[in-house]
């Protein structure tokens, strides 16, 4: 069997049949994610932070300048989504 046909039945296979599904009561670490046939169910809020044209700031920034202004970006957001959840817990 090739690539193509094992990646496509391991697909199919996914999307087929029943999981069994846990229901954590926080948001697991990866080493808790297990492999195969198997789904966590939980309540999660997502931050979403949309800088007006960001895109054209990275641009227009050299890649030296650039990259570490996204990531100070995202690194902002994480903090905060964890703040709140610190602050604010379910």
């Amino acid at each position: 069997m090739g690539l193509l046909e094992e990646a496509t039945a391991d697909v199919d296979n996914y999307l087929a049949g029943t999981y069994d599904v846990t229901k954590p009561q926080d948001v697991p670490d990866n080493d808790e994610v297990p492999l195969g046939k198997k789904a966590m169910e939980f309540e999660a809020t997502a931050l979403f932070v949309d800088v007006r044209q960001s895109t054209d700031i990275t641009f227009a920034l050299s890649t030296a300048t650039g990259a570490p202004y996204e990531a100070s970006m995202v690194t902002a957001c994480l903090r905060s989504s964890w703040v709140i959840r610190v602050r604010h817990p379910p």
